[in-house]
């Protein structure tokens, strides 16, 4: 039986740059700083034109729940009152 390495790297990182190309392909930009890759920066280097899996996940927004009268901006809910 053969087992698969999780080799995932889990980083915080700024999204800089998205564009698409006329090839039909986007380009996406990220900025992550030095030290949060140390000792991962090769194992990137070796990745280059190879597939790879990203998983981006936006930063999460906070909810008012505690006011009863005021909906937050941009906050709905998702059930109707008696549901």
């Amino acid at each position: 039986m053969t087992e698969l390495k999780d080799n995932s790297i889990e980083v915080p990182a700024m999204l800089a740059d998205v564009h698409p190309t006329p090839k039909g392909v986007t380009k996406v930009n990220f900025e992550v700083e030095t030290e949060l890759l140390d000792g991962h920066i090769g194992e990137l280097a070796n990745l280059l034109n190879y597939n790879i899996v990203l998983k981006i996940t936006p930063n999460q927004t906070e909810l008012d729940t505690d006011s009863a009268n005021k909906e937050a901006d941009g906050q709905t809910d998702l059930l109707k009152d008696g549901d």
